[in-house]
């Protein structure tokens, strides 16, 4: 479930719990007017005023338990990590070579979180003269690429700028970004992408 399915969720659970609020109300509401009518008997009274206790604690009972409940559900999302403080070496890392160069990925896109992050991928890519990985494209995740080696083109939100080593690019969310290598070497960067845990996620623009 995506941080949207889960915003739904806590929506869904605050719902149910004003539900059982309200049905406690109503029923406090009812009890609270029989006892001021004189003709309802002593006992049938005395009996109602437990019953206004009863639910009373069945009430907070319930959003005890839906509040219990959905924190298990979802706690291990929010808490759950797949990596622990440690160095990465290249000669460890996972090398793919391809049409436009090579790829050596530190941590998989698919499968790494920490503690604030999910879907985290590092990688060094070098890419080939005149090649890119891909056309300029969008995704939900937040990314950083720091140019390490070479010269090229970015293209950010529709416009393209000059690339060079030291050069570094942030893109947040759904804004259309790619760099491309038009030098005569090697173009070499550091990327880091992740999507982030606990907060709505954006909409595709």
């Amino acid at each position: 479930m995506d941080d949207n399915g889960i915003f739904k969720m806590k929506g869904k659970l605050l719902v149910w719990i004003v539900v059982w609020i309200c049905i406690y109300k109503s029923a406090l509401k009812a009890i609270l007017i029989c006892e001021s009518d004189e003709t309802v008997p002593y006992s049938w009274i005395k009996s109602k005023r437990k019953m206004k206790t009863s639910l009373k604690t069945t009430v907070i009972t319930l959003g005890l338990m839906g509040i219990s409940a959905f924190a298990g559900w979802k706690g291990n999302d929010f808490f759950h990590k797949d990596i622990e403080s440690q160095i990465y070496t290249r000669e460890a890392a996972d090398h793919q070579t391809n049409d436009w160069g090579d790829l050596i990925i530190y941590t998989p896109e698919d499968g790494t979180s920490t503690y604030g992050t999910k879907n985290t991928l590092t990688a060094v890519a070098e890419i080939k003269p005149g090649q890119q990985i891909h056309p300029p494209h969008q995704h939900s995740g937040e990314e950083f690429i720091y140019i390490l080696e070479g010269n090229g083109v970015w293209s950010m939100k529709g416009k393209e700028m000059p690339l060079k080593a030291g050069d570094m690019m942030y893109s947040e969310p759904w804004d259309w970004h790619g760099l491309t290598n038009t030098g005569s070497t090697t173009l070499k960067f550091f990327v880091m992408k992740w999507d982030n845990k606990g907060v709505r996620m954006p909409k595709q623009k």
